[in-house]
């Protein structure tokens, strides 16, 4: 059986991929309109578009954009974004360099990575919003008032995306 701390990220994981591989396709679209059918599948563009993913999510993995807790402020999120964008599309832009038959098409990788950049800080806000809320989260009593109930209570705080609310503790202790 898959854990809880492996099957979140996991599907962060899948999600995202398919929300970049998504702008790809959706900048193919942008790009040749009419003649879309025959880029993605004369030209392999879809195996391209694939292709081109994984840097973009290897990048997004090297700047913490998986670390929820490193990411709490919206400014933050939009430069580490940023960030990764513009690694990925250097390792993009070698990788074009070394295989040019990888190329989609004149003006799809830079209008790929802004619909990415756009859709992925859109979600990311989402996402961010519903991990916040208290209303989604599990309620948690804490048994006991010693010093570890309370430490155990201010991980639980820190890491909210976790999706814990500590509501009370019970003990012995009135105060």
């Amino acid at each position: 059986m898959i854990s809880k701390n492996l099957t979140r990220p996991l599907a962060l994981l899948i999600f995202e991929g398919a929300l970049v591989y998504s702008c790809g396709v959706m900048a193919i679209y942008l790009r040749f309109g009419a003649e879309t059918p025959g880029a993605l599948g004369a030209e392999l563009g879809w195996v391209k578009t694939l292709l081109m993913t994984v840097p973009v999510l290897g990048s997004f993995y090297l700047f913490d954009l998986y670390d929820f807790s490193r990411v709490k402020r919206l400014g933050a999120l939009l430069l580490r974004l940023s960030q990764s964008l513009t690694a990925g599309g250097l390792a993009l832009t070698l990788m074009f360099y070394v295989w040019p038959h990888m190329r989609l098409g004149r003006g799809v990788f830079p209008l790929s990575l802004l619909l990415t950049l756009a859709f992925m800080a859109a979600w990311r806000f989402f996402a961010r919003s519903l991990l916040d809320n208290p209303r989604l989260a599990h309620r948690v009593l804490i048994l006991g008032v010693g010093q570890d109930a309370i430490t155990i209570a201010r991980e639980m705080l820190m890491r909210r995306e976790d999706g814990y609310n500590v509501i009370g503790f019970v003990g012995d202790d009135p105060a």
